[in-house]
């Protein structure tokens, strides 16, 4: 026989969903061209999609993201960023790219980024890990949606 979920369970369970609730559906999504380093990297142009956000179907993992954050920091989505492509070892900045065959690595990062759109975001912090290597805020996102420069 199982036991019953005890109250502080449910209350738990209810809290989240109110939590989940409070959020609205993505209205379609940015492109977010993404550029720097290993050590710092930002938003440096964006265009709005009415369509929902595309990406691969099956992300690699990565310990880069994008954190998408409403106003008292809680992380809307979290969307991985595939940085494989490139050098990303800090020791290598600044130095010529790494050509293997016909392989080239720069340390030079430069991706586009399908994010979903919330009307509630009002941040975007680009992650290693935990560390924060950027941020973008609402009013920078406008900004570059209008066509400006960050």
């Amino acid at each position: 026989m199982t036991k019953p979920p005890s109250r502080t369970g449910l209350a738990a369970l209810l809290l989240a969903s109110i939590w989940f609730a409070s959020f609205s559906e993505p209205t379609g999504h940015y492109v977010l061209v993404v550029e720097g380093n290993v050590k710092a990297l930002r938003v440096s142009a964006a265009v709005a999609k009415d369509t929902p956000a595309g990406g691969p179907a099956r992300p690699k993992p990565s310990e880069f993201r994008l954190s998408v954050r409403d106003g008292a920091g809680n992380e809307l989505v979290s969307v991985p960023m595939d940085l494989s492509a490139f050098d990303l070892d800090p020791a290598n900045i600044g130095k010529p790219p790494k050509v293997t065959g016909c392989i080239v690595k720069s340390t030079q990062v430069g991706i586009l980024l399908n994010v979903p759109r919330y009307a509630e975001a009002a941040n975007y912090v680009i992650l290693r890990g935990e560390a924060q290597l950027g941020t973008l805020d609402a009013q920078g996102l406008r900004t570059l949606l209008a066509g400006g420069a960050k």
